[in-house]
């Protein structure tokens, strides 16, 4: 918003200017009348150039209004690029989320899949125990039988060495039923139990399965959003650079028209020097330098003087080339701070090269005829 108002606020300086030299015009054809026409060929130059002056402004301000205009729709398109930059930013923020909520499901998956494994894994140790136990008991319960049998063999008188000695190293059997009985309980608990958590984690597998999916099918439709912003990104950078290049193209215009209007003012400037008193001159001067420079314009004016009474020159000159290469900076847009800066860097150099080659031809032509101050400062050699 403060470009748009910089602008407008240049589009009616130069529409005041236009009117201004009109009036400037009207005034030089009555004093060419009152002169008559022995006198009026310094008068009619300066009409003429105040003239081509008019025309000149009234085009600089019709470039103006057109990179205004394209100034304003540049905006609008950096305005609507950064808004994609930003949906841009939250389908890239939303996938990267996506991603990792998809990636912390996996590490779910995988940890309940291991958890499941090992479940399983207890569960064929809980059966094969069981499958043991349940040997021992068929063993113990043969025993007993065997022994039973044995017994009521004795009864008898009819009982075997062999037989004998069994009975007499087996006195225990009944005891060693009722452990196997209780290890073939616990062996079935233990089944039990091992089941029981086999079928938690598979549960929980089956949850984190889910979870991966819906968290895969979320990064899928994530990825098409950050694709579709991508686009439209894409778009909008590709309708800014093309208004980047109307919007250069206006600018190229104003410099040009700018250029023109330079080189008119200069040959305008010659005859108002011959009709214009220096006091006026400067007034004028000083008016154009509070307008350019602004909030600047007493800081930038203290250089101006100081710069001048150093030099040696007009401080009349210093001033209105500072305000001139300001205005110029400011109609191809330069920010206030930069521009004053580098109208000051610019006239500066300006008489500053002018002093070199004076200085040079004076090393040249009366060595050590002047203060070598100026020659050191510019390693030149008396």
């Amino acid at each position: 918003m403060a470009e748009f108002q910089d602008l407008e606020i240049r589009l009616q300086a130069v529409d005041n200017a236009s009117k201004t030299l009109e009036k400037v015009v009207s005034l030089l054809e009555r004093v060419k009348e009152l002169t008559g026409s022995g006198s009026s060929t310094s008068t009619s130059n300066t009409t003429n150039s105040t003239k081509a002056q008019v025309q000149a402004t009234k085009n600089l301000a019709d470039a103006n209004q057109k990179a205004a205009t394209s100034t304003k729709k540049l905006a609008n398109e950096q305005q609507n690029l950064n808004s994609k930059v930003t949906g841009y930013k939250e389908a890239t923020k939303g996938l990267t989320n996506n991603q990792i909520s998809l990636i912390n499901a996996q590490n779910r998956a995988a940890k309940a899949l291991k958890t499941y494994n090992a479940s399983v894994d207890a569960s064929k140790q809980a059966l094969e125990e069981l499958k043991k136990a349940q040997d021992n008991l068929t063993a113990a319960k043969g025993a007993v039988a065997y022994k039973n049998a044995l017994t009521y063999k004795g009864t008898t008188g009819s009982l075997t060495q062999e037989e004998s000695t069994w009975l007499l190293d087996n006195p225990d059997v009944e005891k060693q039923l009722e452990q196997a009985k209780k290890a073939l309980a616990a062996a079935q608990q233990k089944v039990a139990s091992t089941a029981k958590a086999e079928d938690s984690a598979n549960l929980s597998l089956v949850n984190s399965l889910n979870s991966v999916h819906s968290a895969t099918n979320r990064v899928t439709q994530e990825q098409k959003r950050n694709e579709e912003q991508q686009k439209k990104l894409e778009e909008r950078q590709k309708k800014l650079e093309e208004q980047n290049k109307k919007t250069a193209t206006s600018f190229a215009t104003i410099a040009a028209k700018a250029a023109t209007l330079i080189r008119i003012f200069r040959r305008l400037t010659t005859g108002l020097f011959n009709a214009i008193k220096e006091s006026g001159e400067f007034v004028e001067n000083l008016n154009l330098f509070a307008v350019t420079f602004g909030e600047n314009y007493q800081e930038t004016l203290d250089w101006a003087l100081e710069f001048a009474d150093n030099l040696g020159v007009a401080s009349n000159e210093i001033v209105r080339f500072t305000g001139l290469f300001k205005q110029l900076a400011d109609s191809i847009g330069i920010t206030q701070d930069t521009a004053t800066e580098m109208s000051q860097v610019l006239t500066q150099l300006g008489y500053d090269r002018q002093k070199l080659s004076l200085y040079t031809v004076m090393c040249i032509e009366k060595p050590c005829e002047h203060t070598n101050v100026w020659c050191e400062q510019y390693q030149i050699a008396c």
